[in-house]
Parts: C-alpha cells; structure tokens; sequence
C-alpha cells in the first residue's frame, strides 16, 4: 500500500487541470487517469475502514489521523473526510517546496509570488455592504458566487510599490489591508485549517536540507504551469547537491 499510495496521490494531482473546475467529466485522457486512481484509492481505503470497524478495536489500537477521521462526521450525520483530507494535504505539500522567522518569512514571500493555487469560490448567500474603517468607500457585495485569484491579488501595487520583487521585509512597505489581501491559503472563516501544519512541514524539509547541503540550481529558473488547479514548476528542476561537514 505505502508504494501505491502515492503514485495514485501523484496521478490525482497531475490530473488537476482547470478545465477540470469548469469540464469535470470531459472524457479527456487526464480525467480517464484520475477517475481510475480515485477509484483504486477509495477501494484501498474503504478496505482499511471496513476491516478497523468491523474489528470494533477502535482507537484502543489505532492512535492516528485515520482512525480520527473514521469516528468524524458532519451535522448531517455523514462522514467523507478520508480521501478528501489525504488529497489536499499531499496538495498543499507538494506543490509549495521552497527556516523560523527569517525562513518563514522567506516561505511566505515564495507563496505570495508563486501561489500554490489559482482561484478561491466563495458563495455570498445574501447581499450586504462593507464601509472602510475610515468611513469613506462602500462596497456592495451580492448575493451569487465570487471568484478571486491569488495570483491577481498578490500581484496588485495597491498593497505593495514593487509586487513582482522577492521582499522577505515585505510587510514593513505593506500598505493597510495586505494582510488580508494574502490568500496563499485561502481567507476569512474557510480559509486553509492546515495552513500551521504546512508552514511546519515546509519549514522542518528545507532546514534540514539548507543545514545539510549545499544546493545549486542547474536548470533555468522554472517557469509556473498555469494549466493546472495546482499550479507547480513547469517541467524538471535540476539540483546539485554536496554535503556540508557539519560542527
């Protein structure tokens, strides 16, 4: 299963393309390769389920996540959490590779350039007004579906003079109102509830690596695919690497 999985966690993501939001069932050879590794991935999951709950050990024998989610469930009763979370964890993870404070505000900088998605929906389901604090504009927002991308937002000069330019110290030119304006992790009530985690993660990876090694980019800068909901480097990144003699 652990050499399975992530070939089919792999297939999922690189079958996310943005004609998939709009064209879902297109039969494209993409959707044809994610629709048999969803499939392959409910049936090994759905087995690890059934075989935990008919067992009736619970969490007396499972201490981990997937035991969590399997006793999870919604209001309305039901409970699909499983394949959902595993995917947009790997998501998350995967496509947004680049130490504490310095290299936290370094990851930051590389998500407001490079964002790890293309778009957020939200759904407004009445109409109401915004005013600014200082009592001046107003912005009406209806009641419909809401598109906004993180790649136009971060890249506005209305929050920042020079919105292409890597800035670690970027907040302290920031104009009032960028910190909402950031949405690498989604915003407001549904933004990402794993956001700690993955700063964590990315944080943990590339401290041990920059300790470790000496890295050098051999291939051109890669250029972002756009073509997916993901978007990640375009094509192969090549690295050297040699091994630092540590103190």
């Amino acid at each position: 299963m652990f050499g399975e999985v992530p070939t089919l966690l792999r297939e999922l993501n690189d079958s996310m393309r943005l004609v998939t939001v709009v064209l879902p069932y297109l039969p494209i050879p993409t959707h044809c390769r994610q629709d048999r590794a969803r499939a392959r991935f409910d049936e090994i999951f759905t087995d690890i389920v059934r075989s935990r709950r008919s067992s009736g050990s619970g969490r007396a024998s499972h201490n981990d996540m997937l035991q969590c989610l399997i006793h999870a469930s919604y209001k309305d009763g039901h409970n699909e959490h499983v394949v959902t979370i595993i995917i947009v964890k790997n998501n998350l993870t995967s496509v947004t590779r680049d130490i504490d404070g310095h290299l936290h505000r370094c990851v930051k900088e590389t998500l407001r350039l490079q964002p790890s998605t293309l778009m957020l929906l939200r759904h407004a389901r009445r109409s109401f007004v915004v005013r600014a604090r200082d009592g001046g504009a107003e912005y009406e927002v209806l009641a419909e579906h809401m598109v906004a991308s993180p790649v136009v937002v971060h890249n506005s000069h209305t929050f920042t003079r020079t919105p292409r330019r890597f800035g670690r110290e970027r907040k302290k030119e920031r104009a009032y109102g960028a910190d909402l304006a950031y949405t690498a992790f989604g915003g407001g009530r549904h933004a990402c509830i794993s956001d700690a985690f993955a700063y964590m993660q990315i944080k943990v990876i590339w401290s041990h690596l920059l300790r470790s090694f000496q890295l050098e980019l051999m291939s051109p800068f890669p250029e972002m695919d756009w073509n997916v909901v993901m978007p990640g480097p375009n094509g192969k990144v090549m690295v050297s690497y040699k091994r630092r003699k540590l103190q």
